[in-house]
C-alpha cells in the first residue's frame, strides 16, 4: 500500500510540528537521485515560497483543490486570500497537521 510509504515522512512532519527541532528527510526519486531537506521547509510561509509557486497562487480563483497538500502551506495562503480550497494528502499525518493549522476543507 503506497500510503505505507509515506509513512516515514508523516511522522517526521508530526515531529516537527510538536516541536522536535533538526528533523530533515532524504527524499529519493525513480531515478536513485537522493537529496536531504530540513523538514521546516515544509511548513514554508509565503515569504519563502518560489517564484513559479507565487505566479501559480495568483493564478487561482473560484473553487481550488490543493492535490498532495502536505501540511497546507499553498492551501493556507489561498485561504487568506478569500478562496475556498480543498486540500488531500496521502498522509493521515499531514492531513491532522492541516486541521490543526486551520485548514478548513481537509
Amino acid at each position: 500500500m503506497i500510503e505505507k510509504a509515506f509513512e516515514p515522512f508523516g511522522i517526521a512532519l508530526e515531529d516537527f510540528y510538536n516541536g522536535k527541532k533538526g528533523v530533515e528527510v532524504t527524499l529519493c526519486r525513480d531515478d536513485g537521485i537522493e537529496w536531504k531537506v530540513p523538514i521546516e521547509y515544509f511548513f514554508r510561509g509565503p515569504e519563502n515560497f518560489s517564484n513559479i509557486e507565487k505566479q501559480a497562487l495568483q493564478l487561482c480563483k473560484g473553487r481550488v483543490l490543493d492535490i498532495g497538500a502536505g501540511v497546507g502551506p499553498h492551501t493556507l495562503e489561498l485561504q487568506k486570500l478569500g478562496l475556498e480550497v480543498y486540500a488531500i494528502d496521502i498522509s493521515s499525518h499531514a492531513c491532522r497537521i492541516m486541521k490543526k493549522r486551520g485548514i478548513k476543507n481537509v
